[in-house]
């Protein structure tokens, strides 16, 4: 029997918006009210808010599920730049620009409207200058992922 499970990988990466360097690169962790959104959307509910905006902070504590907030200050928040699909891909773009989230960033999350955090990530540290301009890209990449199941035993 094959079985199929629908999976999704988030990956955030920082960019120097105007070099293009790439800054930092990590996975990240939906959390559980992401989760939560997500099976309200399938089964019909139309009052989801999606993901819009992007904050970054201080704090390198451990990314758990169920956490509700970046858990150091936040340093910056900013609406999406953009959210494009792609096959089953989506990529989310925030630009921190001059002035703007300056300090040591160590995580960063993903929230909708209603300050729902929909993912979490650590940035490692990067000290985000007052004149650095920087464009978070985060991605969801959804996917099937079959694997063979044992046989059934039927009694």
């Amino acid at each position: 029997m094959i079985l199929n499970g629908l999976k999704c990988k988030g990956t955030v990466r920082g960019y120097d918006k105007d070099s293009g360097k790439l800054l930092f690169q990590h996975g990240n962790m939906f959390m559980n009210t992401a989760l939560e959104q997500v099976a309200k959307w399938i089964a019909g509910d139309n009052t989801i808010k999606i993901p819009t905006v992007v904050k970054v902070g201080n704090s390198n504590a451990a990314v758990a599920m169920g956490q509700l907030a970046l858990s150091g200050d936040v340093l910056g928040t900013k609406t999406l730049d953009s959210a494009t699909a792609t096959g089953a891909s989506v990529e989310f773009v925030a630009s921190f620009l001059a002035g703007e989230g300056t300090g040591v960033w160590e995580e960063v999350g993903l929230f909708d409207a209603d300050d729902k955090m929909w993912s979490r990530a650590l940035t490692g540290t990067y000290t985000k200058k007052d004149l650095d301009k920087i464009e978070v890209h985060w991605t969801y990449d959804f996917y099937d992922s079959s694997e063979t199941a044992p046989e059934e035993t039927i009694i």
